[in-house]
């Protein structure tokens, strides 16, 4: 669409009458609209100018010069403080008025690209996603090279969670520009979700190659080395990373975490030197971490729990965490969550056998029992999908509810929650890399949304692993995790949250018989043939023997169980926590009964 300035009488000469005897050219003669518009712009950079010129561009057929025209108006826009007001208002969490705002711009100017990519910004802040994804196709439907709003546009359908999507636009950018690092960025993450682990190397190696002195790229593509296997440079990439920061706190602790045999002596001596430099830092608190391990595994529990103690208190201050609203959330879902109403409401859902959930705490054997079932040829494991939660939210921004789990089960309509199932189903075949008529999705923090699951999608099977309460707790709390699980960080609150997944399992259990099954990660290190079979019935299928030799797998693993689930089954991690229990206290009492079970 093509708008022309005010029709109102412009004053004789002005740069208003200019751009009026431009638009009276465009269907007449283009090219002299084109002269008009650059004698125009020479008087001003006017982004009005720039369009006019875009507009006669493409009437003449050279696409290319209009697009080259409208990225001119977009640089051009900056300047207008109504626009800068908008973006104000966007970066102060004000979406809701930057949107009114930029309304209100295009309605005085309708092909004003810049305000419609403002508009989409806070469309996709307000998760109007489809709203925001047709202003930004608008954008570069004229703007292909518009680098911002294509970076929207990815993260736009990857929140639709589209993630085949969101690779193809960021696959579009590179073409464009095939070294710029944040589409570069955006290209791994996009294709780590859906576990395209080695491509997301690929790239990860061409960002330190461009920057080489970049210390976090170096430390990512050690974990992705990890991930699909590769050792050897894995550590190399950690080394690259502590050769560039001496006290990098989250290199020296992925070295000694995951690799026992990385480490010398004199690395320990460096990471007390760091420890002693630290300042509080959150590098201290990892590098406490890692000193921990350390003091571990030379026999000398006493300081190994001091460091894991003073460095989660570096995290917790650096991550506060209040433990009542995960408490409180779960407490509303088992407060509404009857046999009557997930009996009533899962008739409303998409009826799918294929998704198998495993549910369970970070380090309580989940991986283990994916790399378990994956290895059986009906199911594939496709790790942790991020689809589930995503849904949740977009369901519940869909109605009024302010609680956004127990009210998101009572209030969502059966139209809404069988769309969460259907797009559940959709969505999921991104992740698949084959057509087995089963597949697993462990993400850990779908146990939130497990009544959601039973509702939205009545054919699936849920298996609840449980660990050791205090070895599970006792692990997440030495475990360094990023920010997904700021309960780990204190004794207490890991505790509590355990206590929480519990009661909330234990209650869906109950009231939805045949639907979840619990397996203890010691009974499957004690008989992992008899468990197999015991879960292989529970989901309907016979027993493969290649299940017990999960440690062949060769697939990437993108948990933090990839080096252990890479070995046979050992009793390393049973009894974990008994020797440390004299400083234990605060997580046995928060556990309670739960502490001996």
């Amino acid at each position: 669409m093509t708008t022309s300035p005010s029709t109102t009488q412009a004053r004789p000469g002005s740069y208003e009458e200019g751009l009026q005897n431009g638009y009276r050219l465009l269907d007449r003669d283009p090219a002299s609209a084109i002269k008009q518009a650059e004698a125009l712009v020479r008087t001003a950079k006017d982004p009005r100018a720039f369009r006019l010129a875009a507009a006669a561009l493409r009437k003449l057929g050279h696409q290319s010069e209009a697009e080259g025209a409208e990225l001119g108006a977009i640089e051009a826009g900056f300047a207008d403080p109504r626009l800068k007001a908008i973006a104000e208002a966007e970066a102060d969490g004000r979406s809701n008025d930057a949107l009114v705002q930029a309304q209100s711009a295009l309605n005085r100017q309708p092909d004003d690209l810049l305000a419609l990519t403002l508009a989409a910004e806070s469309l996709l802040s307000l998760w109007r996603t489809e709203e925001a994804e047709a202003a930004l196709r608008t954008v570069l439907g004229r703007a292909p090279g518009y680098l911002r709003a294509s970076m929207l546009l990815a993260h736009c359908v990857e929140r639709q969670v589209k993630p085949r999507n969101a690779i193809a636009v960021v696959d579009e950018i590179l073409k464009r520009k095939p070294d710029n690092q944040a589409a570069l960025r955006l290209a791994v993450t996009s294709r780590a979700e859906v576990n395209d682990h080695e491509e997301v190397v690929k790239i990860s190696e061409k960002l330190t190659a461009l920057e080489p002195e970049n210390v976090g790229y170096w430390v990512h593509l050690g974990h992705h080395y990890r991930i699909v296997g590769r050792r050897a440079d894995a550590i190399r990439a950690f080394r690259r990373a502590i050769a560039l920061d001496e006290y990098n706190g989250s290199a020296w602790w992925s070295l000694a975490n995951y690799f026992r045999d990385g480490l010398a002596q004199e690395d320990a001596e460096t990471i007390e030197r760091g420890i002693s430099a630290g300042g509080g830092t959150l590098d201290e608190g990892n590098l406490r971490l890692a000193s921990g391990i350390i003091a571990e595994r030379s026999g000398d529990l006493e300081r190994a729990a001091q460091q894991f103690i003073a460095g989660k208190k570096i995290r917790l201050e650096a991550q506060p965490y209040d433990p009542e609203l995960v408490g409180q959330a779960v407490s509303g879902l088992i407060k509404v969550l009857t046999p009557g109403l997930v009996s009533q409401r899962s008739q409303a859902g998409y009826k799918d056998p294929a998704p198998i959930f495993v549910l369970g705490m970070p380090r309580a054997g989940t991986t283990l029992v994916e790399r378990i079932l994956g290895r059986h040829d009906e199911i594939e494991g496709v790790g942790e999908l991020s689809i589930l939660n995503r849904l949740a939210e977009i369901a519940r921004r869909r109605t009024t509810m302010k609680d956004e789990f127990a009210a998101l089960i009572t209030e969502i309509s059966d139209e809404n929650l069988h769309w969460v199932g259907q797009r559940y189903i959709e969505a999921s075949r991104d992740y698949r890399k084959t057509t087995k008529p089963h597949y697993i999705d462990k993400a850990n923090l779908n146990w939130i949304h497990a009544g959601l699951i039973l509702m939205a999608l009545p054919g699936a099977k849920i298996i609840d692993v449980r660990r050791n309460a205090l070895d599970c707790c006792w692990a997440n709390f030495k475990m360094l995790f990023a920010d997904r699980y700021p309960a780990t960080n204190d004794l207490r609150h890991i505790a509590r949250f355990y206590r929480d997944y519990v009661r909330l399992l234990d209650t869906l259990a109950a009231i939805a018989p045949g639907r979840i099954l619990q397996v203890r990660y010691e009974d499957v290190v004690d008989d992992i043939e008899g468990q197999t079979r015991r879960m292989l019935e529970f989901l309907g299928l016979q027993f493969d023997p290649r299940c017990v030799d999960f440690h062949l797998a060769t697939d990437a693993v993108a948990t933090a169980s990839s080096e252990q689930v890479r070995k046979p089954l050992n009793r390393e991690g049973i009894g974990s926590a008994e020797p440390y229990r004299q400083w234990l206290g605060p997580m046995i009492e928060e556990l309670g009964e739960l502490a001996g079970r």
